[in-house]
């Protein structure tokens, strides 16, 4: 079990990760979709990062918390995915 399921159980989202996750989408053209009318950005100025039930409730996230939102919803959808994390210099 990925961390971030752990973490979900822990909080109690045990809703959201059943079949119909937390977007209720189904394909990954739909999440993209899901994600483009329903998130907006905002930056990484609050100390931690939000699970993806945070960053749906409220709405918004920044890039490292969209990535896990929709890493965990295609996984979910059956796809094998992996979040990677640049960070550039200067």
């Amino acid at each position: 079990m990925s961390a971030i399921v752990e973490q979900l159980l822990a909080e109690g989202a045990k809703d959201a990760l059943s079949s119909e996750g937390f977007t209720k989408t189904n394909s990954p053209k739909q999440l993209l979709k899901w994600m483009d009318n329903n998130l907006g950005y905002h930056g990484v100025s609050k100390g931690r990062i939000w699970t993806p039930a945070e960053v749906v409730a409220k709405g918004k996230g920044h890039c490292w918390e969209t990535a896990e939102l929709a890493r965990v919803e295609l996984e979910r959808m059956g796809c094998r995915c992996k979040v990677v994390y640049l960070e550039s210099e200067g």
